[in-house]
């Protein structure tokens, strides 16, 4: 279960102990914070940029000592203690030397691309100048369940909210009549990825093991639901200048699973071979998603049902 404490969240409003470090996120689109249990997470490219943990009276900032581990020398020592907005402005003023860092590391790790995609799916439908006119906010990445007593695995590469664009249901009775709908992503960058005990298959009988079962589909629609709150009430989603403060507090019975494949070779038949071994789940819909035109917007009109994605772009899955 995904959840800040009274004393987090507190320390991230305005006139709390790390209010400057959630303005930086706010004002710097380059980071993203994603919430996990009564910690935060503050990304940059898809690596982690400081873990940030309550610790005694106030809280602590840490940076992955990883990233520099060729010159450990080039960075201040860390954790950092926040008990004051000066302790937070003093690791904000580090953030540029942390970004480069980072910056340098995957310069000779070039195997990270598939987090910085998925960073990018979140700003561009969270906080971009079009995010309101998308249809999915994404509420976490690397999202991950409590096992159940079964042993499926609830591991999902991002959880959204599919909450269309249409004024009619964001207004309250439309929220009310038709609730968003949870989605569960897997992502997957470049053909390589498609195979192997990491692969697409595996991944989706495993997704569609874990929420085949009742009870772990509720777990994932409350921490959902808790989250996508916490952000809206921490201005990490931009629903445009009028905003909306209509609340969500259900979700509808039935939930997608969606296909998310970056940079995928026409020439390699990989895809239409994994397509043909995924099988659907009661109250599952299986969907693929794909660009409307370039960029990573989520619109509800190019994310399609894997009969109708099969004959749409056959020139582009299956090798000729």
């Amino acid at each position: 279960m995904r959840f800040l404490s009274d004393k987090f969240i507190s320390g991230l409003k305005e006139g709390g102990v790390l209010y400057p470090l959630l303005q930086r996120v706010r004002k710097d689109q380059t980071l993203d914070l994603q919430i996990r249990t009564d910690q935060v997470h503050i990304y940059y490219r898809g690596g982690r940029l400081l873990d940030i943990s309550p610790q005694g009276t106030g809280f602590t900032c840490n940076f992955d000592r990883e990233y520099v581990k060729a010159d450990a020398a080039s960075l201040p020592a860390f954790p950092k203690k926040v008990c004051s907005q000066q302790d937070a402005d003093d690791v904000v003023v580090l953030i540029p030397l942390l970004k480069q860092a980072i910056d340098f590391y995957f310069t000779a790790h070039k195997d990270r691309s598939e987090r910085e995609f998925q960073q990018l799916i979140v700003r561009e439908n969270n906080y971009s100048t079009f995010s309101n006119a998308t249809d999915y906010f994404i509420v976490d990445i690397e999202y991950t369940a409590e096992t159940d007593d079964k042993g499926a695995k609830g591991r999902f590469d991002l959880l959204a909210l599919k909450w269309e664009s249409d004024g009619r249901l964001r207004q309250k009775h439309g929220v009310d009549k038709f609730p968003p709908k949870l989605a569960l992503c897997e992502f997957k960058y470049y053909t390589g990825a498609l195979e192997g005990e990491a692969g697409l298959v595996g991944h989706v009988e495993d997704a569609l093991s874990f929420i085949s079962k009742p009870a772990n589909v509720e777990a994932v629609k409350d921490d959902a639901l808790r989250m996508f709150r916490l952000k809206r009430d921490l201005g990490l989603v931009n629903f445009g200048s009028g905003n909306n403060s209509n609340p969500v507090t259900k979700l509808d019975d039935n939930l997608e699973l969606i296909l998310m494949i970056a940079n995928y070779d026409p020439e390699c038949g990989k895809l239409a071979k994994a397509l043909d071994h995924i099988e659907a789940v009661n109250g599952v819909d299986v969907r693929i998603a794909t660009s409307n035109f370039l960029g990573y917007g989520l619109f509800k009109e190019c994310i399609y049902g894997i009969p109708e994605f099969k004959a749409r772009f056959s020139r582009q899955i299956y090798c000729k």
